[in-house]
């Protein structure tokens, strides 16, 4: 290895030609299903599939999720596109849900059977000094 560039492709851009694009999706406020309802978060699109000319391209996306109440969706055909941007992306896709929290396992449960396992083992273990006489020939 030397560390100097042996070759470089260098590519035109036509810029009266449309071109396929993803562009990213920010999140940006509290959703009130967040922070009333118990609800979680859910991105399930960070990017969106568009198709533009290369001076037209948004930088981001920003999707307010203030509104959203729990079980509630903003889905890619709800974005504000600019002038001369279409989507290729399909329309019903969710960019985020405020979603119920999965149900955790309740403590007394885990307990019950990491106690369940310890139970065999320690009955597998020799009495005391069963090992010692053993080995003495006891």
């Amino acid at each position: 290895m030397r560390g100097s560039f042996v070759h470089a492709d260098l590519y035109e851009v036509d810029l009266r030609q449309t071109i396929e694009v993803s562009v990213p999706s920010h999140v940006t406020g509290k959703a009130t299903g967040v922070e009333f309802g118990g609800g979680v978060l859910d991105q399930a699109l960070r990017e969106v599939e568009v198709k533009c000319l290369p001076r037209a391209i948004p930088d981001e996306f920003v999707v307010d999720v203030s509104p959203l109440q729990l079980g509630d969706s903003l889905h890619v055909r709800d974005l504000v596109l600019p002038e001369g941007v279409e989507l290729v992306s399909d329309g019903n896709l969710s960019i985020v849900s405020v979603v119920a929290p999965t149900k955790e396992e309740e403590p007394g449960a885990v307990e019950a059977v990491e106690g369940e396992a310890a139970a065999p083992a320690e009955a597998a273990e020799p009495a005391e000094g069963g090992a010692e006489s053993a080995e003495r020939g006891d």
